[in-house]
């Protein structure tokens, strides 16, 4: 079996094909805004398309136990005020293989793709990565 070496940006979610929130969305917009792409995640950028982190719906359930204010207050707080600011990524010429070893070696799903001047261009998902493989080594 003769396997391809895919690139990332070969099989990423393109931009506007997943959520991305700017740092001063408020956090209600950025749920609602996860949750009409079904991803469980949310890229937010500054005004220059740089990745100021991401966030999960793991981090929101995490982050809305730990919250001692009232729920109406909590989604009008800034989304970065709960992101991940040291998100793994990959970059977009990077190989599928590379990114599959690092979504395994941290066990998450999504990886942002940067370019080389480090923008945002897209988001590696673990599913699109697989049916990828799968469907280009069946003979």
């Amino acid at each position: 079996m003769i396997e391809k070496k895919f690139k990332v940006h070969e099989v990423m979610l393109e931009v506007g094909k997943f959520p991305i929130a700017k740092t001063t969305d408020f956090l209600k917009d950025s749920i609602e805004l996860m949750d009409n792409y079904r991803l469980g995640i949310i890229c937010v950028v500054d005004k220059n398309n740089k990745l100021s982190g991401i966030l999960t719906d793991g981090d929101l359930r995490r982050n809305l136990s730990n919250v001692q204010k009232p729920l109406a207050s909590y989604f009008l707080d800034y989304t970065t005020k709960y992101i991940k600011k040291d998100a793994t990524t990959i970059y977009e010429n990077d190989s599928l293989n590379h990114a599959i070893e690092i979504m395994e070696t941290k066990e998450i799903w999504d990886l942002p793709v940067l370019n080389d001047n480090n923008e945002l261009t897209g988001l590696l998902h673990l599913h699109k990565a697989i049916k990828k493989i799968l469907t280009n080594n069946i003979h």
